[in-house]
């Protein structure tokens, strides 16, 4: 009797090549479509999407310099954005990017789906997957993440066409898209390796060695290719923002690991659904659903080599991020828990899809399998990210914005018109990136300027850029005590000026409320203007 292997087990299909599944698949590509290009401009660009344009308009001499020290991402995404920018700046042409890259996400799961349980798992899958609200929120930005999720789900594919059919070929596309996720985003690693480090252990236990060696040789070829990263990126961003504890262990107790371990992974499935919490729905309404489909796709693994074997690489490629995030080497859950997708769905999609039975008649689990799909994509239509939809159905009292709302579209363009000649304008640091675009995208400010200029204003430097105009751009605040803060502000601008306007977005605490209060000894507000997470204040001297 042959032994099984991962190269021999991979489930090809089960469904049928007529016309019927063909049509499904196009309309879930058109609908995905749609959803990931309705409003891509109804929202302005926010703080993160300022200085993503930022750093892509540097030079291609000056790119990795740029994305070196102005954000905490590997390269790629910033190149294809400098090129991708010749086609306009403006916010739908440069969010469009993105959407392209979703689409052809959408594709690339169906594929797995297909492969790992037959055409109704990938139809499941690619249904789901084209109403995934935490998907589709990150499809509609200007950033890396529908560009890393999109290669990712490739280098999967890529992954299992090489297993089951060892072509050269198919290794060398694996290679090449492994090494591209790497590139787009640091947590790809996990998604990227794991699966081939199972893949290699198995044919390592078999004693296969020449072909454990080749794989040997492409994961050395894969090291070769991002050593860059590791050697020149990773060393200047790791130690910032949410890793900035690297390398310090947070475990705790076994019980109290594994409660955290449920915790946090509830709130990870439940924001790929809902964008928990910044929602209205509890996180175990989407968590419960997604459980039951998970513990039927364990079901089936029982008897379906390629359900086996998708399940196995999900678990341990969530096994594997959960410990590096105890180790504050990359965060668990929230945006994060994307680099999971293309794991996920496939396997949501494989035990919707053996539960249903579509082969025989409809039984209580088939219709049990059709609620639970029913329930996932109302609760993803009621939680879809565009701003016409959350305004509508979530409460006011939801606590936080999502997606990001900083609207200075808006503001900036009401300042142009109500400013008066020689009139002080003072850019909050928060809303310096974002603003600036604006004011370039509006034929205002058009001098060039270098890539990272907003860290140079930040750090209280004084070079030419960061006052322009009677425009003030100002340093950042975080680091000083409370009662420095208003004081910094008015430093930085000339004495006894008779009235100028102040410009808030992406505030910090209560810098705000900080500033106004020490400007407010010698000022009284005359004008105001307030949007989506943004604020226009005039003041004049008393």
């Amino acid at each position: 009797m042959r032994r099984r292997t991962w190269a021999n087990t991979i489930s090809n299909t089960n469904g049928s090549a007529t016309g019927l599944p063909r049509l499904l698949r196009l309309l879930i590509l058109l609908v995905a479509f749609a959803l990931r290009t309705w409003e891509l401009d109804g929202r302005a660009l926010w703080f993160d999407e300022g200085m993503e344009y930022w750093v892509a308009t540097a030079a291609p001499t000056e790119i990795f310099a740029s994305v070196q020290r102005g954000i905490q991402d590997p390269p790629l995404y910033s190149v294809l954005l400098h090129w991708w920018m010749q086609l306009g700046h403006g916010e739908f042409q440069l969010r469009y990017l993105s959407v392209l890259a979703s689409v052809l996400s959408v594709a690339g799961v169906i594929l797995l789906g297909h492969r790992f349980g037959g055409s109704v798992a990938g139809l499941y899958t690619g249904a789901l997957f084209a109403v995934l609200p935490g998907e589709i929120r990150y499809a509609q930005e200007v950033g890396q993440y529908g560009l890393m999720i999109c290669l990712l789900t490739w280098t999967t594919v890529a992954f299992f066409a090489a297993i089951r059919q060892n072509w050269t070929r198919a290794w060398i596309l694996w290679l090449l898209l492994a090494t591209g996720a790497t590139y787009s985003y640091y947590g790809a690693v996990f998604t990227v390796l794991t699966p081939f480090a199972l893949y290699l252990a198995g044919e390592i236990i078999q004693r296969r060695w020449r072909r454990a060696m080749a794989l040997v040789a492409m994961v050395f070829s894969y090291t070769l290719f991002v050593l860059p990263l590791v050697l020149f990126f990773l060393p200047q961003q790791l130690f910032r923002g949410p890793t900035a504890q690297a390398l310090q262990s947070r475990f705790a107790s076994p019980l109290a690991e594994v409660r955290t371990f449920l915790g946090e992974t509830q709130g990870l499935l439940a924001f790929q659904f809902t964008g928990w919490p910044w929602t209205g729905l509890p996180a175990w309404l989407p968590a419960l659903p997604i459980s039951l489909v998970l513990a039927a796709a364990a079901l089936s693994a029982m008897r379906s080599p390629g359900a086996r074997q998708s399940l196995l690489v999900l678990v341990a490629t969530t096994g594997i991020y959960y410990t590096a995030s105890r180790w504050n080497l990359f965060p668990y859950g929230f945006r994060y828990g994307l680099i999971l997708t293309p794991l996920l769905l496939p396997v949501m999609g494989v035990g919707l899809a053996t539960t249903a039975s579509f082969k025989s008649r409809w039984t209580p689990a088939a219709w049990g399998a059709m609620l639970l799909f029913l329930c996932l994509v109302g609760i993803a239509l009621l939680s879809l990210p565009h701003p016409s939809v959350r305004e509508r159905l979530l409460s006011p009292a939801t606590p936080h914005a999502w997606p990001e709302q900083e609207e200075l579209r808006p503001v900036t363009s009401y300042w142009l018109d109500q400013r008066a000649p020689g009139e002080i304008t003072y850019v909050y640091y928060g809303a310096a990136p974002a603003f600036r675009y604006y004011l370039r995208l509006l034929g205002v400010d058009l001098a060039p300027v270098p890539a990272t200029w907003y860290l140079d204003c930040w750090r209280s430097a004084t070079p030419a850029y960061c006052q322009v105009e009677n425009i003030y751009f100002g340093r950042g605040l975080r680091s000083l005590a409370a009662a420095e803060k208003g004081h910094t502000v008015v430093e930085a601008l000339p004495l006894a000026f008779d009235s100028g306007w102040f410009v808030f977005s992406h505030v910090f605490a209560d810098e705000q409320e900080l500033i106004l209060k020490t400007l407010s000894q010698d000022y009284e507000v005359v004008e105001q203007v307030e949007t989506t997470g943004a604020a226009l204040y005039r003041l004049r001297r008393q």
